[in-house]
């Protein structure tokens, strides 16, 4: 399985998403990951130092990460593309609709928003961590856990 985590910029939903993923995979090869943004500028820059820091705080490395811009390519190498918000979704959908079954919104597999909201099919956006600190880490993680376990 190949994910794709997609925010606006690369900043910091898609990278905290990608970086929880990769820190679960422990041995796993069978998954690869990747983050990229739908407006990245000044690509190749490092995160922000707030996200490496918020990573940091859970024991995860994100120093390596490198803002990448969206494109074609990424999205078909990715198994499951998983997006921020409705926007990035609706845009994608509207530009790639041959791609639009692979395009999901990432708190659509959070448990939790699938057991209050059964009848949504798209649960709202992640929550921007540079703002939101430690509390947008559970609606991140849930996701990801569902994912991964459901890929193994």
């Amino acid at each position: 399985m190949n994910l794709l985590f997609v925010c606006r910029r690369n900043l910091s939903r898609s990278v905290v998403a990608a970086a929880i993923a990769r820190s679960k995979l422990g041995d796993r090869t069978d998954v690869e990951i990747e983050a990229a943004g739908l407006f990245v500028t000044y690509e190749g820059k490092p995160a922000p130092v707030g996200i490496v820091a918020l990573l940091n705080s859970i024991g995860i490395d994100a120093s390596v990460h490198r803002r990448k811009a969206l494109t074609i390519e990424l999205i078909d190498w990715a198994t499951l593309v998983l997006v921020a918000d409705s926007y990035i979704r609706d845009t994608l959908h509207r530009l790639l609709p041959a791609y639009a079954d692979r395009i999901k919104i990432m708190s659509k597999f959070d448990p939790l928003n699938k057991k209050k909201f059964a009848s949504v099919p798209d649960i709202g956006a992640v929550k921007d961590p540079e703002r939101y600190k430690r509390e947008v880490i559970a609606p991140i993680t849930r996701p990801i856990d569902k994912i991964l376990g459901d890929a193994s």
